[in-house]
């Protein structure tokens, strides 16, 4: 993927909220080991979702976004 085709997030909780409104995680750069990026496909519809998220516009239902949490926790950490 080349720049233009893809987002990427060192953003945790915004990481999560995209993987929560089912955006595909592409893939995690862990390249930094202090902070890896979270890397989507970019879609005009991801864009909307991460402005809402920074707005704080977007509702969630807690124990399904405490389950997309524990999914990328377990990416990150597992190699996944």
């Amino acid at each position: 993927m080349n720049e233009q085709t893809i987002f990427s997030t060192s953003e945790f909780p915004l990481a999560i909220a995209l993987h929560y409104f089912g955006f595909h995680i592409e893939g995690i750069d862990k390249t930094n080991p202090k902070r890896s990026k979270f890397i989507f496909p970019h879609t005009a519809e991801l864009d909307e979702c991460a402005e809402l998220y920074w707005k704080k516009a977007l509702t969630v239902e807690p124990q399904a976004f405490f389950n997309a949490s524990k999914d990328l926790k377990s990416r990150l950490y597992d190699g996944g």
